[in-house]
């Protein structure tokens, strides 16, 4: 059992100073799957309280905004005021093509002006060096069949296939199939993913006659296959590929006994026998409502609000989905989670997704390149227990073209994460600046609600009406240099010594390296590996500038003076290092020495900035855009958590000897509750951060992706802790990770539990969510 010890004689001291505070969105990955915050920088001086010059595009009746967000006209009424709505999963087109593009090498004698059939989009730009133009988007599902008649429909048949392939996708999620078409679904054959080049796909199978098609019933029926998930590919540059496919040379050949037949296809004069097949969606649940009801305590909207509750008329055939547990929604009805059209048979990833989307909005031409979209959602998804995971997302498209019709070929970008929490209605507001194409003429807004349950193996049912969306505001701001992005994940981690131990004889063996909060080794839940990067997004925004200098990350070094000696990386307390641009377009990596710079008691301030150059005027922006006290140590909260990293324990002379603190504070999410409150406390108890305590804060902590204290610490280097306070304040998930072992790390349960065995250990656990999180969630204790 997982050893319980209360700390009895703080808790007075901290509860009193403890408030309840509301949540910061929670933002989930949709691939793999993690909870982060977002920063986004601004010019030096200009801070998040600056006035700049701003347009409002959307916005409420009688603003002057361009387009209404209140999916209401002026009375009041429901109104969708040129805003449309679609289901995602439903391909708008079809993306099959007889093309040049990367067919020169297939089949066994290369041609440069081979023709084969090719799965992709022109439309998709470069995401950089060594990536050609072209590729695949998201959320697709392409479908190509092909059948014939077989000699005797009575007996099986024998098929052997042969074609040659190039297959680009994003490894683990992206998948480039082969199936016999039967009377249920469809059998896979062969699957792919990654990367292939002049594959011959070379098979023979054998067709039962219960599994022929037709009219007759008496045909062979063959589907290749492409999926992609909802992030990831060429449409958002997060994957760099050529793909999705290359096929040439197709040959089927249908054998019964005697009788044979041989279908050869080299698409140098069609299609063939081969037709693409536009893949049937999900359904499109999107309403407008008026009077939906809501269990937020303090606060109510019974105005038309945009949701997509399944009330078995909205899409005929398909539901109603009734309510489990949470009844507050229109008779009943809740969210489909159960695969609408598809029902929860066919594919586990053929789930709800819908949108609404705006009309092309005409953007200002007077120097406005910032953009701030912000709405109303009342959201309800616990992400625990039996919800079934659906979330809520947003997108945004722009165009630099004169004809806001050309807005249709471009992609849709985001901040490729998922939201959930609640019950309550919250106002969202996210930077679009480093989105939008620089210059563009036209930018669009998209809404939606999303079931990938799935991806994160929830697959309960008690659903809930939400989430509703209301007032919808895009408003053009002043930019001032480059756009600077960051997710907190993707920041650095405090950290403990690389070795796994605290050796207080051979100081010189404690380097703590200086690692990004995730774990790039997602694939392998035992064992934990963060990357060896921070990494940040740089756009430059303003129309005609393009980035100048080095991209910096400054960094300034607080440095315990026990380990000066043993500093020989060659770097000095404080400087600056110059980002590497990697194969994703904007996107920088910086990194610190592993060995010899960083050491138990350390703690590192950092920031990022970069400048961009119009020909008129160069502009420096920073990231994080309030640096105030990047050069004051002397508080835990004088500068931005997120850009802090703390090497533990900390070690210092005590006498002759060296000592750690006694008490460790784990701040996992406590800065989305009670932050101010716990140091406010712990500095009325005349503690000493760093001297009478230490902190380790997690970044981005419900993500799940080794960031915790179990994904850096060791049994044996919490040793010296005799007691650990933990908040989780309004975190709801992922309280603490239950994979891996605490050896392996990743384990933050297994690490306490193993800390606690060790003898005259006391924990606090504290949290507003955190016993329904450890009950319900797939982090309970053993």
């Amino acid at each position: 059992m997982f050893a319980r010890q209360i700390l009895l004689g703080v808790v007075f001291c901290l509860l009193s100073s403890l408030s309840v505070y509301s949540a910061e969105p929670l933002l989930i990955t949709s691939d793999p799957g993690s909870i982060t915050s977002c920063s986004r920088g601004v010019a030096p001086g200009q801070l998040k309280s600056a006035r700049v010059d701003s347009l409002l595009l959307i916005g409420p009746w009688d603003t002057g905004a361009l387009i209404n967000g209140q999916f209401q006209n002026q009375a009041g009424e429901a109104a969708w005021n040129g805003w449309t709505h679609r289901d995602v999963t439903e391909p708008e087109g079809i993306h099959w093509q007889i093309s040049t593009y990367q067919a020169a090498n297939l089949g066994e004698n290369p041609d440069p002006d081979n023709l084969a059939l090719w799965c992709g989009s022109e439309v998709y730009e470069s995401c950089g060096e060594g990536d050609p133009a072209g590729g695949y988007g998201n959320n697709w599902d392409e479908r190509l069949h092909w059948s014939r008649p077989v000699f005797n429909s009575s007996l099986p048949t024998q098929v052997h296939l042969t074609a040659y392939v190039n297959v680009d996708t994003e490894l683990g999620y992206d998948f480039f199939y082969l199936d016999v078409l039967t009377a249920e679904n469809p059998v896979e054959i062969q699957a792919f993913d990654g990367l292939f080049s002049n594959h011959l796909i070379d098979v023979t199978f054998t067709v039962q006659p219960a599994d022929y098609q037709g009219l007759a019933m008496d045909e062979v029926g063959l589907q290749f296959r492409f999926q992609s998930d909802g992030a990831w590919s060429d449409e958002d540059c997060l994957v760099a590929t050529a793909g999705a496919v290359q096929m040439d040379n197709i040959a089927v050949t249908l054998t019964q006994g005697e009788d044979s037949y041989t279908d050869l296809t080299d698409f140098e004069s069609g299609l063939g026998n081969w037709k693409p097949v536009k893949a049937q969606g999900v359904g499109d649940f999107t309403q407008i409502w008026t009077g939906l009801q809501d269990i937020d305590p303090c606060g109510q909207n019974l105005s038309p609000q945009v949701a997509f509750i399944d009330d078995g008329m909205v899409v005929p055939g398909v539901g109603p989905t009734l309510c489990i547990s949470w009844c507050y929604g229109p008779n009943g009805y809740i969210v489909n989670n159960s695969g609408g059209r598809f029902g929860e048979t066919i594919d586990p990833s053929k789930t709800l997704k819908n949108v609404v989307e705006s009309p092309a909005v005409p953007w200002p031409q007077d120097g406005l390149e910032g953009a701030l979209l912000e709405f109303d959602v009342y959201r309800h998804e616990s992400f625990s227990g039996n919800s079934p995971g659906i979330f809520y997302i947003w997108n945004v498209r722009s165009t630099g073209s004169d004809d806001p019709a050309d807005i249709q070929l471009e992609p849709w970008r985001g901040s490729s994460f998922v939201y959930h929490g609640g019950p309550d209605y919250r106002r969202e507001a996210f930077s679009l600046t480093h989105l939008l194409e620089p210059g563009c003429n036209y930018v669009q807004v998209q809404l939606g609600v999303w079931d990938l349950g799935y991806l994160f193996h929830q697959f309960g049912g008690d659903g809930t009406p939400a989430p509703y969306f209301d007032n919808v505001r895009l408003t053009a701001t002043e930019v001032h240099g480059p756009s600077l992005y960051a997710s907190e994940v993707y920041l650095g981690q405090d950290a403990f010594p690389a070795q796994g131990h605290l050796d207080l004889i051979d100081l010189g063996t404690n380097s703590v390296r200086f690692d990004m909060a995730r774990d790039v080794n997602f694939f392998n839940d035992d064992v934990v590996d963060p990357g060896d990067s921070v990494v940040i997004d740089v756009t430059s925004v303003r129309a005609g500038a393009e980035l100048v200098g080095d991209v910096l990350m400054h960094y300034r070094l607080r440095a315990n003076p026990v380990f000066d000696p043993y500093r020989t990386s060659g770097l000095p307390n404080q400087g600056t290092v110059a980002g590497e641009l990697g194969t994703i377009e904007g996107r920088f990596a910086f990194d610190l020495p592993d060995e010899n710079f960083l050491f138990p008691g350390d703690v590192l301030h950092y920031y990022f900035s970069a400048t961009d150059d119009d020909g008129v005027t160069a502009q420096t922006a920073i990231l994080p855009a309030d640096t105030t006290g990047y050069a004051d140590f002397s508080d835990p909260l004088a500068y931005d958590t997120s850009f802090v990293v703390r090497a533990l324990p900390s070690v210092r002379p005590d006498g002759v000897s060296l000592t750690t603190p006694d008490f460790l504070f784990w701040n996992d999410f406590a800065k989305g509750g009670g932050q101010a409150e716990w140091h406010r406390a712990m500095t009325n108890l005349s503690w000493v951060a760093g001297d009478s305590y230490d902190i380790y804060y997690t970044n981005s902590p419900g993500s799940g992706l080794g960031n915790g204290l179990g994904g850096r610490a060791t049994p044996a280097l919490l040793a010296s802790y005799d007691v650990i306070l933990y908040s989780s304040g309004t975190l709801s998930v992922n309280n603490l990770e239950n994979e891996g072992t605490a050896d392996a790390g990743g384990n933050d349960v297994a690490l306490l539990d193993a800390w606690l065995r060790q003898g005259g250990k006391n924990l606090l656990l504290t949290g507003d969510s955190l016993v329904q999180s450890l009950a319900w969630g797939q982090n309970s204790a053993p």
